[in-house]
């Protein structure tokens, strides 16, 4: 059994659940101003508590509508489970090179056939696309993936990354967001 180092995030990414208590503060959130989606459960952390950190869409309840995605983290401490922090990770933009959010945690097979064909022949690291989270005009379309990043050397931690994708220049950029 895997026992943590205090602080360590322990990247456990489900798309279709989470520890109840999380789940029940996920439900019971009530902020002004948004709406929280999950997208998945990526994990928690030993720190005065426990933190878990759940990957969700934000909907701005402004005329836009504006979608964003964004890391909630809370701590479960005495047996109570409340929001500490809201993280943002990627924000729809309606301007010239702006990302257009769309979720799917059932990536279709046409998007991992893009992410597939880019990545192919990259080494170094394990990455498994868990949701695909929009695009991006640039030159040409970057697509944009939520994954588990594990480098390929022995007793590397597993991070949390958006990864992004360009079919036309082929290329691939890695932002850590949890890990």
């Amino acid at each position: 059994m895997f026992n943590p180092t205090v602080g360590e995030w322990t990247i456990d990414v489900n798309t279709s659940g989470m520890p109840q208590s999380v789940a029940t503060a996920m439900a019971d959130l009530e902020i002004l101003g948004a709406t929280y989606t999950s997208i998945a459960y990526l994990g928690s952390q030993v720190v005065n508590g426990v933190k878990h950190a759940v990957l969700a869409s934000q909907t701005i309840t402004d005329i836009k509508g504006t979608t964003n995605i964004v890391i909630l983290e809370f701590l479960e401490k005495d047996g109570k489970t409340t929001l500490v922090s809201i993280d943002p990770v990627l924000s729809e933009g309606a301007q010239c090179g702006g990302t257009e959010i769309d979720v799917k945690t059932d990536i279709p097979k046409s998007l991992l056939l893009i992410f597939n064909k880019v990545m192919e022949g990259f080494v170094g690291s394990k990455v498994v696309p868990f949701a695909y989270l929009g695009s991006q005009v640039t030159t040409g379309v970057d697509y944009i993936f939520a994954a588990t990043v594990t480098a390929v050397t022995p007793d590397a931690d597993t991070t949390v990354s958006l990864v992004s994708v360009n079919p036309l220049t082929k290329e691939i950029t890695f932002q850590t967001i949890l890990g």
